[in-house]
């Protein structure tokens, strides 16, 4: 965690880095009724196109595993759009320019989207992707199927 502390003016007068332990399993496997992290959720709400890609722009979040595994895909009270535009305001006050912040979210749109990425292990522990169609359906919609993000 990283608290920044800023002047009236709102220029940054000082900061405290705490280290805390993220699970790792959290982001591939979650009980009911929990959410995983906060980003998913916004991302997938308030994400632009460019963003979160074609192949993840046309999914709903009941559609990506990682989002998918707890019923809990809203909280009462709370609406995801406008934390991904609060998330996303504060990477502009701190100066980070829109290339960037789009960036950002295809990382985590890359995320969501390996957690929909299944393997088969045959009997020599070797393992093939089976589901490619995730692969498959980017190179479909562009001539150059390099990343599902571009």
């Amino acid at each position: 965690m990283m608290r920044l502390h800023f002047e009236q003016a709102g220029s940054v007068s000082g900061a405290v880095v705490k280290t805390y332990l993220l699970e790792k399993s959290r982001a591939v496997a979650i009980t009911n009724p929990e959410r995983n992290y906060h980003i998913f959720y916004q991302l997938m709400a308030g994400g632009s196109a460019e963003g979160k890609g074609p192949v993840l722009g046309g999914y709903k979040p009941t559609d990506v595993h990682m989002l998918n595994q707890s019923q809990c895909i809203e909280l009462q009270g709370v609406k995801d759009v406008d934390a991904f535009k609060e998330t996303f305001g504060a990477m502009d006050k701190l100066g980070v320019d829109s290339a960037t912040q789009t960036e950002l979210q295809k990382v985590v749109a890359g995320l969501l989207l390996l957690g929909n990425v299944t393997f088969e292990q045959d009997d020599s522990d070797r393992a093939d992707v089976v589901n490619t169609r995730i692969w498959m359906r980017r190179a479909s919609s562009s001539a150059s199927p390099r990343s599902p993000l571009s």
